[in-house]
């Protein structure tokens, strides 16, 4: 573990997971894992997360959780902490003033949303993405992943794509491939949570990836996050 001269944290990874990390101001680090974690632990109690003996709740959450209350930023209640998911998810606001409350962090990341007919915001959930392919809403153009490939594949965890939806070009869009959206929320509410300017910007080195992680505030809720893929060494795993 080291730091870049920009003052970027660079974790290692373990195995085959998607890991990355968070520097607290004590210099203790945060981990979280995907792809190889299992995405849910049965029987928790309800001081984690439940208020059911026998309820699933996601690891990268439960994990989230308790290092945001280590670090004074959640209450360790987990009702407080699923109101405070809830404002910064999925609580409703408007992006243009002269609009109504019609928009939120969760539509516009795992979504998406267009604005004035425009121009494509959000859409950064490889699931969404999937689905709307799937369904012939979306066309897609291509992507920027490691040298010398013509098409992803399964080594493949973040990827810079460009697509059209609803009739309108994205030119690119930095996504996850692979991971679940409850990681994604996990990661992205700890960066907002320990940042309070409105753009935040943390730069890790995942596997051969460079990312760029960047989280837009509006107001007390998310209004953009993604992944963006910076550089890769172009090593095959």
């Amino acid at each position: 573990m080291c730091l870049t001269n920009s003052g970027a944290w660079i974790p290692t990874v373990s195995g085959r997971g998607l890991i990355t990390s968070f520097p607290s101001r004590e210099g203790q680090v945060m981990w979280l894992r995907a792809v190889t974690m299992p995405e849910t632990t049965p029987r928790l109690r309800s001081s984690h997360m439940s208020t059911k003996t026998n309820s699933r709740v996601s690891r990268h959450i439960y994990c989230a959780h308790k290092y945001l209350v280590r670090k004074g930023q959640s209450q360790s209640d987990p009702g407080q902490f699923k109101k405070q998911l809830y404002d910064i998810w999925f609580r409703l606001y408007h992006r243009d003033r002269s609009g109504g409350e019609d928009s939120c962090g969760f539509e516009h990341v795992f979504v998406g949303e267009t604005k004035f007919d425009r121009e494509i915001m959000g859409l950064h959930n490889w699931i969404q993405f999937y689905l709307q392919e799937k369904h012939n809403h979306i066309d897609y153009k291509g992507y920027k992943a490691r040298e010398g490939k013509d098409t992803p594949d399964e080594d493949d965890h973040v990827l810079n794509l460009q697509f059209s939806w609803k009739g309108l070009v994205k030119p690119i869009g930095g996504s996850f491939i692979g991971v679940s959206p409850e990681f994604e929320v996990a990661l992205f509410t700890i960066i907002f949570l320990m940042s309070t300017e409105k753009r935040t910007s943390v730069v890790v080195k995942v596997d051969e990836y460079a990312l760029e992680l960047v989280v837009y505030r509006h107001r007390g809720s998310i209004g953009t996050s993604y992944p963006t893929l910076l550089s890769s060494n172009h090593r095959d795993l």
